[in-house]
């Protein structure tokens, strides 16, 4: 449907506070950070002067960390002075800030329904009850008597998702929530 699917560390000011998260995360494919495969990793950055900007690079895998290490055992063993950060790092941070619990993305949902009229009127009146915009919807025929459903909502609350799936699960025609993965765009 247009994605890849990446594991992301998220990090956003907004002005409902700092947004930090790490999941599983379906990004465009036509997005800079879909083609980082292998054992590169990239940061994308938006900053006020910059604009966008993505730091590309060989990360973990088998011949840089083994490359990492040796230089640190063969730096160690040349020096006897140490190095400390030059910051004092404690566990209290800042109180002053504040961090986004419940924040709103887009979501793919894919279920296992029954293959049968007026079960995606009951689908879609659930996500509507708890005030959830649904973006595209496909179905897929499965085996006899089933099939799946995909959904890609518009930006949702994540407590409010989590509420809808529990309600769907709940349904005697929807057989199993096969997957919620979050969208950033």
């Amino acid at each position: 449907m247009g994605y890849t699917l990446k594991l992301l560390g998220i990090g956003k000011n907004t002005p409902q506070g700092v947004d930090v998260r790490v999941h599983p995360t379906f990004i465009r494919n036509d997005d800079p950070l879909a083609s980082v495969n292998d054992s590169f990793n990239a940061v994308h950055l938006v900053g006020d002067s910059v604009g966008e900007i993505m730091l590309y690079g060989r990360g973990a895998g088998a011949l840089p960390t083994g490359s990492a290490i040796v230089s640190d055992i063969i730096f160690a063993s040349k020096h006897n002075d140490y190095y400390y950060a030059p910051f004092k790092n404690n566990m209290g941070g800042n109180k002053e800030t504040k961090f986004v619990s419940d924040y709103s993305v887009k979501y793919y949902l894919r279920l296992s329904v029954a293959d049968a009229a007026g079960v995606l009127s009951k689908i879609t009146g659930v996500f509507a009850k708890h005030a959830i915009s649904i973006k595209e919807v496909k179905q897929i025929s499965a085996e006899e008597g089933k099939a799946e459903i995909i959904i890609i909502t518009h930006p949702s609350l994540e407590s409010a998702v989590k509420k809808t799936l529990e309600k769907l699960s709940q349904l005697e025609e929807v057989y199993e929530i096969k997957g919620s993965i979050r969208i950033e765009e």
